[in-house]
């Protein structure tokens, strides 16, 4: 049970990690620089991109089919394995964008909240 919660737990957070980033910079506060937002479009587009590609990993997927349990755990391996490139991907852009960013704006970006103020 501890093995299933945490590989739920792991799986949902890998889930939201690339598009998190898509949403940290716009309405985290971050006010990127001219010299910076060529860095956060990559940031972006590698988002968006994973994203696709998660979605035609969905669309493969038949609605109704009678799965075995062996057949349930090749479907989580295939998305674990896609959400796990995404992050593999998204990595030199977000590295890239992070060391550009002054001390402020990287504090804004680590707040686990995703930059957003508590209760918003």
């Amino acid at each position: 049970m501890k093995r299933t919660l945490l590989a739920a737990s792991l799986a949902a957070a890998i889930a939201i990690a690339v598009p998190f980033l898509a949403r940290s910079a716009e309405d985290g506060g971050l006010n990127l620089t001219a010299q910076q937002q060529p860095l956060w479009d990559k940031v972006q587009s590698a988002a968006q991109i994973e994203e696709q590609k998660e979605r035609q990993l969905c669309a493969g997927l038949k609605p109704g089919a009678e799965l075995t349990m062996l057949d349930r755990m090749d479907r989580m391996q295939q998305f674990l394995s896609a959400r796990l490139e995404a992050l593999q991907a998204a990595k030199p852009a977000v590295q890239a964008l992070y060391q550009a960013l002054t001390p402020e704006q990287q504090a804004i970006f680590n707040r686990p909240s995703g930059g957003r103020r508590e209760g918003r």
